[in-house]
């Protein structure tokens, strides 16, 4: 018994294998059908459900071709490098590949307007010395003064600090002016201080008392707001942002390949893959400087007779620079040291910032001693599929890396210090890939593909962002 039981089991199997080739069994799974019409594929499980396939109809000797199903399917082709853009050469084209990775915002239109809030400043000064009133009762002293800077986002009981200028009475620490009342039409503030920081004078048996001179340009720095205690509203702070204009770019590469240039025999692969690959490195390159230092602009094609939009660079939307002195490298740790305070100091953005820079520009700062510290103590980080050297200290921590762009866009000297954080990507269509039948489309005997993307760039918060430009001599 066990002896047939083994022997049909390898008969079955034997069987099992002559239905497999000779197509024996149940056929459900096909799909294609004698006359080419639509097959229906049943699910298993799923009551009356079907499910319709195409079927492509070929004559004699055809085949199932690449353009069919980029035709009829194309998500079935996964193209590796629509997909993972950002792949190619990251290191190359940091800021392109930096917007890759962020949501961007979507927008239906090619231009479209942002507002940036900057850091509102804590600091005035005076555009006149103050004008003291003394009348003798420490109730009636009092002072005016102009602000340069504006009065618009103070209100009654604003108090300021005054460095610069000693109190005149008991107390001789720096002074500090209460505002009681603004002259908003004039840009005028009327203040007092504190009794123990008045001057007293006595004559006559009658002691008066007065408020240290101020002079012009002393500069004041705004400090909280101190109200009486049955205080039940105040003057509203408002704020309004800047209001930006940008435009959105309709980028665009293409590449083409005829029908007989593929059949050739090579002496060594390239094809397709190899052609579009390389185009969409040139297309990067490129799309990198527009990046960095395009003009943002509606501009009038005359061969079209119509309007073409130019997106705005991220260096033209930039104001705040600062020159990096590093002509005596004895003195470049203190030179750092000083750009990273005023990089990082007096504004809202964020702890770690990076720092693009050109090849001159990072050679020199290379040398710096505290840098090179860091960098043989392996102090690296790899954000945004990129690897930084990290440069550390009391303000903040800069991500260093060289863009080999700058040097191409004569910026080899310079450096871009940004807050990613406070950039955006405004895209109206994302990137996309559409392959092209060249002969369907009466073009030329091959396929063709295009490649586009409509978005433009807005920098918000220009204070934490800044260009800096080296000095070697």
């Amino acid at each position: 018994m066990k002896k047939f039981l083994k022997n049909f089991s390898v008969v079955g199997f034997l069987m099992l294998i002559l239905c497999v080739v000779l197509g024996v069994g149940d056929m459900s799974g096909a799909v294609m059908s004698a006359d080419g019409a639509p097959a229906a594929v049943e699910k298993p499980g799923a009551g009356d459900t079907r499910e319709t396939v195409t079927t492509i109809p070929h004559g004699d000797g055809g085949g199932l071709e690449t353009l069919d199903i980029r035709a009829l399917r194309a998500d079935m082709i996964d193209d590796p490098i629509d997909q993972n853009l950002v792949k190619i050469r990251p290191g190359l084209n940091r800021m392109d590949t930096i917007l890759r990775y962020f949501k961007p915002v979507p927008t239906n239109n090619f231009e479209f307007d942002f507002y940036g809030i900057a850091t509102r400043e804590l600091s005035n000064n005076l555009s006149a010395a103050a004008t003291i009133h003394s009348d003798g009762d420490v109730h009636e002293v009092y002072g005016t003064a102009p602000l340069a800077g504006g009065i618009s986002d103070i209100g009654d009981g604003d108090c300021f600090y005054v460095p610069s200028v000693a109190g005149g009475g008991k107390d001789t620490s720096p002074l500090m002016l209460y505002v009681y009342e603004k002259d908003l039409d004039n840009k005028i503030i009327k203040f007092t201080i504190a009794e123990d920081q008045m001057a007293e004078t006595t004559s006559g048996g009658v002691t008066t008392y007065s408020i240290p001179a101020i002079a012009k340009d002393t500069v004041v720095y705004q400090l909280s707001r101190a109200v009486d205690e049955l205080a039940v509203k105040t003057d509203a702070a408002s704020v309004l942002p800047k209001p930006t204009h940008g435009y959105c770019q309709f980028h665009m590469a293409q590449i083409a390949q005829s029908t007989f240039e593929k059949m050739m025999d090579k002496k060594f692969k390239w094809d397709f893959s190899e052609v579009e690959e390389q185009v969409l490195y040139e297309y990067r390159r490129k799309l990198e400087g527009a990046i960095l230092f395009n003009k943002g602009a509606k501009i009038w094609n005359r061969k079209l007779n119509k309007y073409v939009y130019t997106m705005g660079g991220i260096t033209r939307q930039i104001s705040k620079s600062y020159e990096l002195d590093l002509s005596d490298m004895t003195k470049g740790n203190e030179a750092l040291v000083s750009l990273e305070k005023y990089v990082f100091t007096g504004n809202s953005g964020s702890e770690t910032r990076i720092l693009l820079g050109g090849s001159e520009f990072v050679e020199a700062i290379s040398k710096i001693k505290a840098v090179q510290k860091q960098q043989e103590a392996g102090n690296t980080e790899v954000v945004f599929g990129m690897t930084w050297n990290k440069i550390i200290s009391n303000f903040g921590t800069l991500l260093l890396a060289h863009a080999e762009i700058f040097d191409e866009y004569g910026w080899s000297d310079k450096g871009l210090v940004l807050d990613p954080i406070f950039l955006r990507k405004w895209q109206l269509q994302s990137f996309k890939a559409q392959p092209y039948d060249g002969e369907k489309l009466m073009i030329m005997k091959g396929e063709m593909k295009v490649f586009s993307e409509v978005f433009g760039v807005a920098v918000y918060n220009p204070d934490v962002h800044c260009k800096v430009t080296l000095k070697l001599t």
